[in-house]
This record gives C-alpha cells, sequence and structure tokens, in this order.
C-alpha cells in the first residue's frame, strides 16, 4: 500500500495528504481522525462487516455533497439510501429469504 507504485488505500491517502514526510500530523484532528479510521476498520473486520476504505473515512470525517472532508471531490460516497438498501438485503440473507 504505497502511492510511490500507485496501489493505496483511502485510509493510506489521508495520512498521506495530512502528515509531511516525517509523519508530523497537520493538525491534531487529522492524527485523531486517522486512528479512529484504523479503529473502526479493525472493529469492522473482527465483527465479520465488509466495509470500503471509503465508507470508513467518509464514516469518520464526514460527507459533504458529492466529496469527501478532508479529501476532496472524487467518486460520490454512498448514500443514506444505498446504505439501507444494503442493510436490507444482509437481513434478508440472514432469514434465509
Amino acid at each position: 500500500m504505497s502511492l510511490k507504485n500507485g496501489d493505496c488505500d483511502m485510509i493510506e491517502l489521508y495520512k498521506y495528504t495530512h502528515a509531511n514526510v516525517k509523519g508530523k500530523w497537520s493538525s491534531a484532528l487529522a492524527k485523531k481522525n486517522r486512528e479512529q479510521m484504523n479503529e473502526q476498520r479493525d472493529l469492522y473486520a473482527a465483527e465479520g462487516v465488509e466495509k470500503s476504505e471509503q465508507e470508513i473515512v467518509a464514516e469518520v470525517v464526514g460527507r459533504g455533497n458529492g466529496y469527501i472532508k478532508g479529501l476532496g471531490y472524487g467518486p460520490k460516497p454512498p448514500g443514506k439510501q444505498s446504505q439501507l438498501q444494503q442493510e436490507l438485503e444482509e437481513t434478508r440473507v440472514e432469514l434465509g429469504e
């Protein structure tokens, strides 16, 4: 997961854009957000919940209209309706429908 070879996840990209080359964070909030992203990723993995890096970043830093705060414009984050549809589908699978 390195930006140099073009293979990087969203959480690593957040660190790359919010810390300098020596690893010093641009703000205490940026550092706290990154720690929270890692905790969320580990928690979801431990619970067996599939969440994309983009969804985790959006949960931690928030969403704007068509962008994720702190990372700018890009693929539109999933909306509340698509999240609810996914949860409904997961519940249906669990119930065996």
